[in-house]
C-alpha cells in the first residue's frame, strides 16, 4: 500500500520543508497568536473593572412590605408572611439602588 502512496508520501515531505523553510524566515509568526490574545485580556479586563465598580455604586436600601402579606393567597392557603417566614410586625424588603451621588 505505501508503494501505491509514494507520490503523497513525496508531496507531505515538500510541504513540511516549505512550511520549515517560511517559518524559519519570518519568526514573527510565532509571535502573531499572542498579540490578539494579550489584546483580548486587556479588553476582558476593562469589562470587568467596569463591572465590579458598577457593582460597587449600590446601596443597600429597605421598603416596608404592604400590609397585605398576612392575608392568604387563596381561601385557606399560605400567606406571603408563611411562606417567607416573615416577623409579624415590621418587615421590611431590602434591596439594592444606584447611589444618588453616582
Amino acid at each position: 500500500a505505501v508503494c501505491f502512496m509514494w507520490h503523497r508520501i513525496r508531496l507531505a515531505i515538500a510541504l513540511a520543508k516549505e512550511t520549515t523553510r517560511a517559518l524559519h524566515d519570518v519568526l514573527t509568526m510565532f509571535l502573531y497568536p499572542i498579540v490578539p490574545f494579550i489584546f483580548f485580556l486587556l479588553y476582558f479586563a476593562y469589562w470587568c473593572v467596569g463591572g465590579v465598580f458598577m457593582a460597587s455604586v449600590t446601596v443597600k436600601r429597605e421598603w416596608p412590605i404592604p400590609e397585605g402579606y398576612k392575608l392568604p393567597y387563596y381561601e385557606g392557603g399560605p400567606t406571603l408572611q408563611e411562606t417567607l417566614d416573615l416577623p409579624d410586625e415590621d418587615a421590611n424588603y431590602v434591596y439594592l439602588e444606584v447611589d444618588d451621588n453616582w
